[in-house]
C-alpha cells in the first residue's frame, strides 16, 4: 500500500453490454406486470370503471393470498382497540362518567384495573 500512488475505484455503474441488457430485461418484465389499462396511453387518464376494475381485481389478488375472502373482512381486533380506547379517552375527556360519595370510579374501575388484575389472576398468580 505505501508503494502505491493510485487509489482503487470500483466502478458502480459500467456501460458494458450485458448490464444494459439486463436492464432492458428488467423493463420488460416490469412493462409485463402493469395493468393493461396504463399501457393503453399514459398520457390519459384513466375511467372510474377502469380504477374500480383495478381495485377489485387487487383485492381479490389479496384475499386469494390471505386465504380469505374479501366478504368476510370485518373490523380487525386491533381496529376494535384503538376504536375502545378512543371511546374510553373521549367519555373521560367530556366528563360523561360518575364517582361515588367514597370517591371509587366504577368505569376508570372496569376500564384499566380490572383488566389489569385479571392478568395477573391468570397469569402470574395461575389460578385455574
Amino acid at each position: 500500500m505505501a508503494g502505491e500512488s493510485k487509489a482503487k475505484v470500483i466502478p458502480l455503474h459500467g456501460n458494458s453490454s450485458r448490464s444494459s441488457a439486463a436492464r432492458r430485461a428488467a423493463a420488460r418484465s416490469d412493462s409485463a406486470r402493469r395493468h393493461p389499462s396504463v399501457l393503453a396511453d399514459p398520457g390519459s387518464r384513466a375511467s372510474a370503471e377502469q380504477i374500480a376494475a383495478v381495485v377489485r381485481e387487487i383485492d381479490q389478488r389479496r384475499s386469494n393470498v390471505s386465504g380469505q375472502s374479501a366478504a368476510d373482512d370485518g373490523p380487525s381486533v386491533l381496529v376494535k382497540g384503538i376504536a375502545a380506547v378512543s371511546e374510553f379517552i373521549r367519555t373521560r375527556m367530556a366528563g360523561a362518567y360518575s364517582v361515588d360519595e367514597f370517591g371509587f370510579d366504577p368505569h376508570i374501575t372496569n376500564a384499566i384495573f380490572l383488566p389489569l388484575l385479571r392478568t395477573f389472576f391468570r397469569s402470574w398468580f395461575r389460578v385455574e
